[in-house]
């Protein structure tokens, strides 16, 4: 009776080990089933506009500081996938091509860059056929608003603006910095040089005991420097071999507030905003849909994120300090919001017409927006709720309808 009892219960047992085995294993299946599911849905993608990030392993991963691709992509989620390293295999290569060629402070043994300009002024340097067209190109941009030749005093500001407390080295509190950029303001053109081209090379000839005031009053050697228009070409570059190599549902832009749409990206419009000084808001004042191909630049100091850098005050007067200067890069007291958009495409173009703008349009007395679409309407808002069309002068012409 016992051994039958007992053998019943060996048996249950045996049983019991069996039953447990096999619920672990369908718990085990199931687990790695749920968690593959669950990776899976994680990585599926769907159709839509995605940020296309560089290689993270790739050397120009330092020099990707405020640039983006937003690119759409469509087809099944493998298609997608497929799709967005390719497109983030070709970006990497053509972003660290671009930034290396105008990077105007370091030399690189892969290409020539503006930094084997500035560190052999005098010498002819044979520089890429992308590289000559900038230069040239922005050499012809010489004017009351834009100096290919800045870069001392822009890299001088540049560094103010990157320290932790700028205000402490700010012509107001800083003697030795106003006196400096004073200095540098009354230099006239035929002190800073010129450009030579011949062929494939291009020298850089510095004016007479230029190079000696840059080493006395210890300026940045950036005697040639893109400066305000270097994010623009930086787009221009990287937007043509995008467009080139068939990549064109998407588009391009830079914290500085260039935008590109490549050949074939649509939008519904862009949010067009004015400052409301009263409450200290940004408003929108319109929507403007642009073309495919279309370029945008925007300046602003006012609201939101894009306050200024800091602000600092003298003699009762607040000065807003940003990146962009005009003339020979004087601080600005104030940069108005503004929009230029250029229907041809060129971002270079854009920001040019909006220094432009700034410079010798925008009233001084007043925030207004601007956006100036095509060669010579000028759209503004006194923020009553309705636009004005001004000419080339700033001068109201009729209502917008």
């Amino acid at each position: 009776m016992f051994e039958s009892e007992r053998d019943e219960r060996l048996v249950l047992s045996t049983r019991h080990i069996k039953l447990r085995t096999v619920l672990f294993v369908l718990a085990f299946l199931l687990a790695i089933f749920s968690f593959t599911y669950g990776i899976r849905q994680m990585t599926h993608k769907d159709p839509g506009l995605y940020e296309v990030d560089i290689n993270p392993d790739a050397e120009n991963t330092l020099y990707n500081f405020g640039f983006h691709l937003f690119y759409y992509f469509d087809g099944s989620s493998n298609e997608i996938k497929q799709a967005q390293n390719q497109l983030r295999d070709f970006y990497s290569i053509s972003l660290g091509r671009v930034v290396k060629e105008l990077d105007p402070v370091r030399e690189y043994d892969s290409l020539v860059s503006l930094a084997a300009l500035n560190a052999h002024p005098g010498e002819a340097i044979e520089i890429s056929e992308e590289l000559m067209d900038v230069l040239q190109d922005a050499y012809a941009r010489q004017s009351d608003v834009y100096s290919l030749f800045n870069g001392p005093l822009y890299g001088l500001w540049q560094d103010i603006l990157s320290l932790s407390e700028p205000q402490d080295s700010d012509p107001v509190n800083d003697s030795n910095v106003r006196e400096r950029i004073e200095l540098f303001s009354t230099l006239g053109e035929e002190t800073f040089g010129e450009l030579h081209f011949s062929g494939n090379t291009v020298t850089y000839l510095p004016g007479e005991g230029y190079l000696d005031l840059i080493a006395e009053n210890e300026y940045p050697e950036q005697f040639i420097d893109l400066n305000l228009l270097h994010d623009a070409y930086v787009l221009r570059l990287v937007a043509r071999d995008l467009i080139a190599n068939g990549w064109t549902k998407g588009f391009l832009q830079s914290d500085s507030g260039t935008l590109v749409l490549l050949g074939d990206m649509e939008i519904e419009g862009l949010n067009l905003c004015g400052i409301d000084t009263e409450n200290a808001v940004l408003k929108n004042v319109a929507v403007y849909a642009p073309s495919p191909g279309a370029a945008m630049s925007r300046f602003t100091i006012l609201g939101g994120e894009e306050a200024a850098y800091y602000t600092i005050e003298d003699e009762g007067k607040i000065h807003y300090r940003h990146p962009y200067y005009l003339d020979s890069g004087v601080p600005q007291e104030r940069l108005g919001i503004s929009y230029v958009i250029d229907e041809g495409g060129d971002p270079v173009d854009a920001v040019n017409a909006n220094l432009l703008l700034q410079k010798n349009i925008l009233p001084k007395d007043k925030e207004f927006f601007y956006s100036l679409l095509g060669e010579e309407n000028i759209y503004y808002s006194d923020l009553a709720d309705r636009l004005a069309v001004s000419d080339a002068n700033a001068q109201i012409r009729e209502p917008a309808q």
